[in-house]
């Protein structure tokens, strides 16, 4: 009967708690990689809502609406805060000689920074372009 019993020997206790704690280790390794992963999909979302944001206010600034120096400003989804900026660019470098204007279009610089937080991290997108408008 003792001789059947030492056959039917099953796990120790220590050989128990050293595999929960792999398992614990391991389970929270896998779980942390999926919270870096969502977070940074998170981030992903919002850097391209921002570039979104960015190219609708940069598309209709001397289409829709006619090119002059200045700033505006708004917000979007709560969350989002743009900045338009339009600069004229001095273009008395480039007259000729005789004091004539290579043109009649004057270039603008136009720039677009959309700014929101993450987390406590500002983050921001600019996109810029130049535009012609005639003077």
């Amino acid at each position: 009967m003792t001789s059947m019993l030492k056959n039917k020997r099953g796990f120790t206790l220590i050989e128990i708690v050293v595999a929960l704690l792999v398992l614990s280790i391991a389970s929270t390794v896998i779980f942390e990689g999926f919270s870096v992963g969502f977070r940074n999909a998170r981030t992903a979302d919002d850097f391209a809502q921002a570039v979104l944001i960015a190219q609708s206010k940069l598309a209709p600034t001397g289409v829709a609406e006619p090119l002059s120096a200045g700033t505006t400003s708004g917000e979007e989804l709560d969350k989002y805060s743009w900045t338009v900026t339009v600069n004229a660019i001095d273009i008395t470098e480039l007259a000729a000689d005789d004091g004539t204007t290579p043109s009649q279009l004057r270039p603008f610089s136009v720039a677009v920074d959309v700014i929101w937080s993450d987390g406590g991290t500002k983050r921001t997108v600019s996109l810029s372009t130049l535009r012609l408008a005639s003077q």
